[in-house]
């Protein structure tokens, strides 16, 4: 759910029901002279105590890590005019 939002600014979404136990994702616009910069702070946490911490340095974290990866190489294609 987005649960905060400042146009041009930020947004900010939140998971309600899934597969963390607290998900928060602050997306923050910057303008520059080179363009605009997008960054995230990412606020999680895992179910399953030992286990999610486990889960989470065996899986999780490369996981997320591909994810964000691919955005930044999706947003840079549709952006450099390629």
């Amino acid at each position: 759910m987005i649960t905060d939002y400042v146009q041009n600014i930020k947004f900010v979404d939140e998971q309600l029901k899934g597969p963390y136990s607290y998900w928060h994702h602050t997306h923050t616009f910057e303008s520059s002279n080179d363009g605009t910069f997008i960054n995230d702070k990412v606020i999680y946490a895992l179910p399953f105590g030992i286990f999610g911490r486990i889960t989470h340095r065996l899986f999780i974290k490369r996981s997320l890590n591909n994810i964000f990866d691919y955005r930044v190489k999706v947003i840079n294609q549709m952006f450099s005019g390629s």
